[in-house]
């Protein structure tokens, strides 16, 4: 809902057209230029699902006469598909990263299925090296160019990952690195501060992959 509230600006709940919910669609992908990541279909279609929700709530509470989305037709759009790489493939780039300052982080999204999100906001706190389990508790997202920090999508809120041992390994050795980092640095390391989902500010900590400087990573 974010997207079609700001840009229908002042325009009262009762005074919605779909000329206007139309124009708005329009006027979000006019501005993808200067966006740092751009809206695209795929993200359109889920504000506008969200939008007609809204509206046909405020119908049935006899807020609003009609459901203005009802009568916007948006344009086709197909999912692309998707190949995701075989084990030659994972393997190769993992090889190639295997110098790179977070190369731990790549295994854990090659190897372990971890979304970028979640190993973005995977901290320290989560892991459980005793019984080799990572536990996310939050993922930094990048919705629409503006990074916030959220709960994993899974009904407890929280999701398990389980290492092998060469993980885990690799895991404390880039702890061990990152205090390097933190001590080199001193006071000036911070992981930074995100906005929640409900636009409150989160300090973060104590997470695992971040730049050199301790910032979060921003999963774009």
């Amino acid at each position: 809902m974010r997207l079609p509230v700001s840009y229908l600006g002042g325009i009262p709940l009762t005074g919605p057209r779909a000329h206007h919910i139309d124009q708005t669609y329009q006027r979000i992908a006019a501005d993808n230029p200067a966006r740092r990541r751009a809206v695209g279909p795929a993200t359109i279609r889920l504000a506008h699902a969200m939008f007609k929700t809204a509206l046909g709530d405020a119908v049935r509470q006899r807020m609003v006469p009609f459901n203005a989305a009802e009568a916007v037709e948006l344009p086709e759009y197909t999912r692309p598909e998707v190949e995701p790489w075989g084990a030659e493939e994972v393997g190769a780039f993992l090889d190639e990263a295997a110098t790179d300052r977070l190369s731990v982080m790549w295994e854990l999204i090659g190897l372990h299925g971890m979304r970028r999100g979640e190993a973005c906001g995977a901290t320290w706190t989560g892991l459980d090296d005793t019984r080799s389990v990572l536990t996310i508790f939050r993922q930094i997202t990048d919705s629409g160019g503006d990074p916030g920090v959220w709960a994993p999508k899974t009904r407890s809120g929280k999701r398990k990952v389980g290492l092998d041992a060469t993980t885990l390994g690799a895991l404390l050795a880039h702890r061990a690195t990152q205090d390097i980092e933190r001590e080199r640095l001193g006071p000036t390391w911070c992981n930074g501060t995100l906005p929640n989902e409900h636009g409150d500010p989160v300090e973060l900590s104590e997470l695992m992959f971040t730049r050199p400087d301790g910032r979060y990573l921003d999963p774009s």
